[in-house]
């Protein structure tokens, strides 16, 4: 009998050992996310200010032709930002514009890729920007958001 119970005492330690082996501990570690709110509307705002002021500082090669186009009423911004014509133009205008317009997609571009946005978006933002800065009574001709053609 004495060792039938030396024996159980042993099995049932020799058990409780493995069975503590055996056991899980689940621990959760929660790991929250951190949220940062930052207005993209600011930083295309901002990159798009900075390419009109980089502008002002540095004109683009047709800005001197442009800026007389557009002073006459010849041309207006459309609400993409490109210029179009609302008057008769020599072929020579026509070039200048064409390739003003080139050079100012390719700036839209590097905005928007330096941006994170869309081209589109990039195109009707600088438009409402540049028409922004056009003081009242200028007689200059605009695109609104709706499509309209209109002298500010």
């Amino acid at each position: 009998m004495k060792n039938v119970s030396s024996s159980f005492i042993v099995f049932t330690a020799l058990v409780a050992c493995l069975s503590t082996g055996c056991l899980a501990v689940k621990t959760q570690h929660e790991v929250k996310p951190i949220h940062i709110t930052m207005d993209v509307n600011l930083k295309v705002d901002k990159a798009i200010d900075d390419s009109i002021e980089n502008n002002e500082r540095k004109p683009p090669k047709y800005f001197k032709e442009i800026r007389d186009m557009f002073n006459q009423k010849l041309i207006g911004l459309t609400n993409r930002g490109y210029w179009e014509k609302r008057a008769d133009l020599t072929v020579e205008q026509e070039q200048i514009i064409l390739l003003s317009n080139a050079e100012q997609t390719q700036r839209y571009a590097e905005i928007a890729t330096k941006t994170n946005s869309s081209l589109a978006e990039i195109e009707k933002k600088h438009a409402s920007r540049f028409v922004e800065r056009i003081p009242v009574g200028k007689g200059v001709w605009y695109q609104d958001a709706a499509g309209e053609w209109k002298i500010r």
